[in-house]
């Protein structure tokens, strides 16, 4: 299979199980709290391995208990961590999730070593991009990285799956020639601001040189937008225990088909039933499927 590498962030999630999502000044009592792997690169990249992808990734952890894990984590699921590095100065990234009996959550994240993956490490590893089809990358790092990494990309020839999450508005040099983007309905907003429609901002970031978006909807799927034109898919049909993660899991499901050679169209089909597979479970990594629970509903 095609090489696929993921730049990203590695954090400990602390999940914790509330009624509803807090207010502004409401106080509420958790009925739950567990821990669990995640980091929107790392779920990526585990994502990648247990749906069967040739994965490697580049991030950075503390030198502490949760970091052992999580790179323990990367290595049960077959992610190559040639590029992981332990931090001595910084602790490993946690995010604060609170996770509401309807399945929705809130995300607080508090980057750790995550904010210490520059562009020397980037340039110390750079060799794992020879050969790579596909670079996976999130805004969860700083953002020279994530330009740096760009930058190498487009000079290696490597297609880009840019998620732009956690959202900031960004540079238009770095969507040029993205082959691409996908963002949730919030993030768009972000990168496209004022009231046009989604479909508008969709075009304008067309406009921008991205080769191809994927606005991700939730419950109601998601749009593709490309020169073609626009076309809309329905979600998998899943009953949603808890979203966290739902979002990486689309695109570890999207990088693996088109890793094997399958069009846009299938990909997203795939990655529809990746990510409805995950908002069956409770947190991110343990949440995410495996390739043969993946075929017993769809096979491509």
């Amino acid at each position: 299979m095609k090489k696929i590498i993921v730049v990203g962030s590695l954090n400990m999630d602390i999940v914790l199980k509330v009624p509803h999502i807090p207010a502004p000044g409401e106080t509420i009592l958790a009925t739950n709290v567990s821990l669990a792997a995640g980091g929107k690169g790392a779920n990526q990249a585990v994502g990648i391995g247990k749906l069967g992808g040739n994965v490697c990734m580049l991030g950075r952890l503390g030198q502490d208990p949760y970091g052992q894990e999580l790179y323990d984590s990367l290595e049960k699921n077959k992610v190559n961590t040639e590029g992981i590095v332990f931090d001595d100065d910084l602790p490993t990234g946690n995010a604060y999730i609170c996770v509401s009996d309807k399945g929705e959550n809130s995300i607080v994240v508090n980057p750790g070593a995550n904010s210490a993956l520059d562009p020397e490490q980037i340039k110390k590893y750079e060799w794992l991009f020879n050969e790579a089809s596909y670079c996976l990358i999130q805004l969860e790092i700083p953002k020279d990285t994530v330009e740096y990494v760009l930058q190498i990309c487009q000079e290696k020839k490597v297609k880009v799956i840019f998620n732009p999450a956690p959202a900031k508005p960004l540079k238009d040099e770095l969507l040029k020639d993205l082959f691409l983007l996908v963002p949730n309905e919030n993030e768009i907003s972000i990168l496209c601001s004022g009231s046009a429609t989604l479909e508008e901002k969709a075009k304008e970031l067309l406009d921008k040189n991205v080769q191809n978006i994927i606005v991700t909807l939730g419950e109601r799927g998601c749009m593709l937008a490309n020169k073609e034109g626009i076309q809309y898919f329905p979600a998998a049909p899943f009953e949603a225990v808890d979203t966290t993660g739902a979002g990486d899991s689309f695109i570890a499901g999207l990088a693996v088909a088109l890793a094997e050679d399958n069009n846009l169209e299938t990909a997203i089909k795939f990655a529809s039933y990746v990510a409805g597979l995950t908002i069956t479970k409770v947190g991110a990594q343990p949440s995410l499927p495996d390739r043969k629970t993946v075929n017993c509903y769809i096979n491509i």
